[in-house]
């Protein structure tokens, strides 16, 4: 019998000087996902609730323009958070470790992420952090 899964991915944490909604900005290498990536889950709402779970990251990597991530996550859990024509994104959940206030702008200096939401992009704080989703059938 076949199973269906679904692949995420894309930029779950964003470098530059814009702020996001929340008046923050990333610093570069200053994200520390490891914990995330040995332990953490993708959610679908910004808790650690066990029936928010809905997959698990596979890949965490930090690039010139952010973090990207890649995970599987329950196809059926992705149906449910969009309808036809909705644009997903991500959202981070975590601890910040050191941080800065700079011209009314938050310098997130150090950050440790425990967990991946993914809701659509129109809540997200920051427009650059797209999910892309590939449905999958396996073994």
């Amino acid at each position: 019998m076949k199973k269906e899964e679904a692949k995420v991915e894309g930029l779950m944490v964003a470098f530059g000087d814009s702020p996001d909604k929340d008046g923050d900005v990333f610093v570069k290498g200053g994200v520390d996902a490891k914990e995330f990536l040995a332990r953490g889950h993708i959610v679908k709402k910004y808790t650690n609730h066990p029936s928010d779970v809905i997959g698990q990251p596979t890949m965490v990597e930090e690039r010139e323009d952010g973090v990207h991530v890649e995970g599987v996550v329950h196809p059926q859990e992705i149906k449910n958070l969009a309808g036809p024509g909705t644009e997903l994104g991500f959202g981070i959940a975590g601890k910040i470790l050191e941080k800065e206030e700079v011209d009314g702008v938050t310098l997130l200096r150090r950050v440790e992420v425990t967990s991946l939401a993914i809701m659509p992009l129109s809540m997200v704080t920051d427009p650059r952090c797209k999910c892309r989703v590939t449905l999958k059938r396996g073994e």
